[in-house]
């Protein structure tokens, strides 16, 4: 029961954490690098999303590892401190 109440957890955390991420992406163009646009292109091919949307795919990809990341580093600090 509570393993699956984590892992809900989990999945709402990063798909919220993610789209929020997304969304300040959109809103502040200028807080995040650049990108070359050879690299959207390709991300977009290999996701097989539709041209038009290069700037989504890339926001959603970057913003999910990011939050992956961080996510993955704060549990392993956090088990890390419990562990002492």
């Amino acid at each position: 029961m509570i393993s699956s109440l984590r892992r809900l957890a989990l999945t709402l955390w990063l798909s919220v954490a993610t789209l929020t991420g997304t969304r300040l992406w959109f809103v502040y163009p200028d807080f995040t690098p650049p990108f070359s646009p050879a690299f959207g292109v390709w991300l977009v091919t290999v996701l097989h999303w539709p041209k038009g949307d290069v700037e989504l795919a890339l926001a959603l990809c970057c913003s999910f590892v990011a939050t992956l990341s961080l996510t993955l580093l704060a549990w392993a600090l956090w088990r890390m401190w419990c562990r002492r």
